[in-house]
């Protein structure tokens, strides 16, 4: 009797051919607009990533062709990243008018200890944007000179 009722138990759980059917019908459906709603979600996240992409890339344009103004500035640079010490002299690239900034560090030591309203002056002299603190006028003048970072 144990074996009978075993075998209704699970003829229970079985489901009806004609139900079988229609489910597997409507979850293909919702299979297809979940598809559907989720290429239009990638389409769109597509379209942010191309704008996002392309005002990367405009963002370095500009930085590019304000690093590569003349080729006696880029030489500099080069010289800049080289020095390694603090009492190593710094080379000042060429500001608009022809000419290095006034007050110009002569060593990388002296570079680090300016104060905020020197940095102020030089990176008005070079025409960079002036932000943030001490600390991070540092560093931007650091990175438009080509100075490596003291380790």
């Amino acid at each position: 009797m144990s074996a009978n009722k075993h075998r209704v138990t699970r003829a229970r759980h079985l489901p009806h051919p004609g139900r079988c059917a229609r489910g597997a019908h409507g979850a293909a459906g919702a299979i297809e607009q979940t598809q559907e709603r989720l290429a239009e979600d990638l389409e769109v996240v597509r379209l942010q990533l191309g704008r996002v992409h392309q005002h990367g890339k405009e963002q370095l344009k500009g930085k590019v062709d304000k690093l590569a103004d003349t080729p006696a500035a880029s030489v500099r640079r080069l010289l800049n990243a080289t020095v390694n010490v603090k009492k190593g002299a710094i080379k000042a690239p060429v500001t608009e008018s022809g000419k290095p900034p006034p007050n110009f560090p002569a060593t990388k030591g002296e570079y680090e200890h300016m104060t905020k309203e020197r940095y102020e002056l030089i990176m008005k002299a070079y025409g960079l944007p002036i932000k943030g603190d001490t600390t991070a006028k540092r560093e931007a003048l650091r990175e438009f000179l080509g100075l490596a970072a003291f380790e």
